[in-house]
């Protein structure tokens, strides 16, 4: 049995509230694959590069269709971190993400977004 994943893109202009922001203060996100089919048990992943100086934390979303988007989970400093079979890491330098989903299942089947928050400066 295949699954399809799909990851969405999730843009980010965030312009702080300062007559003074500057083009540091933008956030550009991309993710591949855009699309991705995983047979039932095996692992699926996702990247998501973003660019920011101001990087407070990424978090990932699955999103079923015609549903909102459901938070999965938060990463703030480097390293990995686990919830049931979702496995994300981080690498702050690099800026990006990995989002796997291990030994997947049917119910894994939707829309996944990472998004970056910035802090205020």
């Amino acid at each position: 049995t295949e699954k399809f994943l799909s990851a969405g893109v999730l843009p980010c202009l965030i312009l702080p509230y300062s007559p003074a922001a500057t083009l540091n203060s933008i956030i550009f996100n991309t993710q591949t694959p855009l699309n991705l089919q995983v047979a039932a048990g095996e692992e699926g992943m996702i990247t998501c590069r973003y660019k920011t100086s101001i990087f407070n934390s990424l978090q990932w979303y699955k999103q079923l269709s015609n549903a909102r988007p459901e938070h999965i989970l938060t990463s703030v400093v480097d390293g990995i971190l686990t919830k049931n079979n979702i496995k994300v890491s981080l690498n702050k330098s690099e800026q990006f993400s990995v989002m796997s989903i291990l030994n997947s299942e049917i119910q894994d089947s939707a829309t996944y977004f990472c998004a970056v928050e910035t802090r205020c400066v």
